[in-house]
């Protein structure tokens, strides 16, 4: 139905106890693991491991070696405060409604947690991979031509920090400054769709083709999400997902 158009979104509640999502969180202060920092660290988006995929820390993505072996780190610091656990049933979860194995790809494992403190949000964008030799090693394997966005929330604002998606905006529909910013009075025009941040709650949703953003956290504790995509193996047996 994601697939389709017929639905925007999957919400799967009860991923992870509010005491499980705590001791994921609490395994982020572990020392030797890098934190990518949009602006200044207390006040801006903090990323502990690395996303392969364009982001306003990496706009060209990172760099392939660089990023497994971020990976390869991330997960061992990760894999004492539940991480394997959460993965598993991230996975049997996709296995369901896909109807097909999914698993997550060695290369490719869960190894990305954002943090979006009070003021930080995530502009409009789509998450579509590029065609440039950072993601060979995923477009050998994956047909990128059905991939969808996921995230599990660990933590939640009191106000703020939902996910907004515009499931009928096209890329004609608006414009950008120079400085890379939107024109919101045009946008206030299409149709949007908003889901507020829950912890413990899967997410999975089309962020491939549908535009969407993260509203600014405005109040309480920062938006924490461990998330990734998934897409088809190229012979469509099995469904793949990485971070």
């Amino acid at each position: 139905r994601l697939i389709s158009g017929a639905s925007d979104m999957v919400l799967v509640a009860g991923m992870l106890s509010p005491q499980e999502a705590k001791t994921l969180i609490g395994g982020l202060d572990g020392q030797g693991l890098p934190v990518h920092c949009e602006g200044h660290r207390d006040e801006g988006v903090r990323q502990h491991g690395m996303m392969l995929a364009p982001t306003g820390l990496f706009p060209k993505g990172p760099d392939f070696e660089s990023y497994q072996s971020e990976n390869r780190r991330f997960r061992r610091q990760m894999r004492p405060h539940g991480l394997e656990t959460l993965e598993a049933r991230v996975m049997g979860v996709l296995s369901e409604l896909s109807g097909h194995t999914a698993k997550t790809a060695e290369e490719f494992g869960f190894a990305t947690v954002r943090v979006m403190p009070q003021g930080c949000g995530a502009p409009l964008h789509r998450d579509t991979m590029p065609d440039t030799s950072v993601y060979r090693p995923l477009k050998d394997r994956c047909d990128l031509s059905i991939q969808l966005s996921w995230y599990v929330q660990l933590a939640a604002p009191s106000a703020g920090g939902s996910l907004r998606v515009f499931p009928k905006l096209r890329d004609t529909d608006f414009q950008r400054s120079p400085s890379g910013l939107v024109d919101r009075e045009a946008l206030a025009e299409h149709e949007v769709h908003e889901w507020l941040p829950e912890v413990g709650v899967l997410y999975l949703h089309d962020g491939s083709t549908r535009w969407h953003e993260v509203a600014p956290v405005a109040a309480g504790p920062p938006r924490v999400t461990l998330g990734g995509f998934c897409a088809w193996s190229k012979d469509h047996r099995e469904g793949l997902s990485w971070a």
